[in-house]
């Protein structure tokens, strides 16, 4: 059965899943992926949980799979959950830091896992632009841009980690308070 047929009728794949929609167009992930202009191993993560991808990417294959709106809205769902979990950590951390550092001086300040904030705090609290900051740190420009991209759900690698550390440990200490001052959010002044 078609299914356009099986729409008509009412039913329709099981609401988040991206490969039964694709399955009941009668696809292959590689031909979806072309259709939609990204690799086939970026759908096959996104169909399994492990990927998670760009609003464009779900209105591509929810259009591509005629699946009115479903993938988009499960997208949308999962987004949501994401960022607030990513604002509740924040806020966690950003009380964490408080508590080391009463005084607002950055000196003492200790990144126990570097996250996607944190390294763009440091950057921007060394004053260095995203090239200069890679360069000082002895990375490739797009191993910055990962680092800080908000979406990032694989945890920095521990020896990424170890390299930040050391730059947050060589830093004066007007860097360090600075860095304090922005990992404590906009909100949070320390004078």
């Amino acid at each position: 059965m078609s299914r356009s047929s099986t729409r008509d009728r009412g039913s329709s794949p099981e609401a988040g899943s991206s490969s039964a929609w694709r399955e009941a167009a009668g696809l292959t992930q590689v031909e979806l992926a072309g259709r939609i202009f990204y690799a086939r191993s970026t759908l096959a993560g996104a169909e399994i949980g492990r990927e998670h991808l760009t609003r464009t990417f779900w209105q591509r294959a929810d259009r591509e799979l005629n699946a009115g709106g479903a993938l988009l809205a499960g997208f949308e769902d999962v987004d949501a959950l994401v960022r607030g979990r990513h604002h509740r950590v924040t806020l966690v951390q950003a009380r964490q830091r408080a508590a080391l550092a009463p005084d607002g001086c950055g000196c003492a300040v200790v990144v126990g896992r570097w996250s996607s904030s944190d390294v763009r705090a440091l950057r921007e609290a060394m004053r260095l632009p995203v090239r200069a900051f890679a360069d000082r740190l002895g990375v490739h420009v797009g191993t910055v841009t990962a680092w800080e991209s908000p979406r990032r759900s694989v945890p920095i690698a521990l020896a990424a980690q170890e390299t930040l550390d050391g730059a947050l440990r060589l830093a004066d200490p007007d860097v360090r308070t600075r860095f304090a001052q922005l990992r404590a959010g906009p909100e949070t002044r320390i004078d």
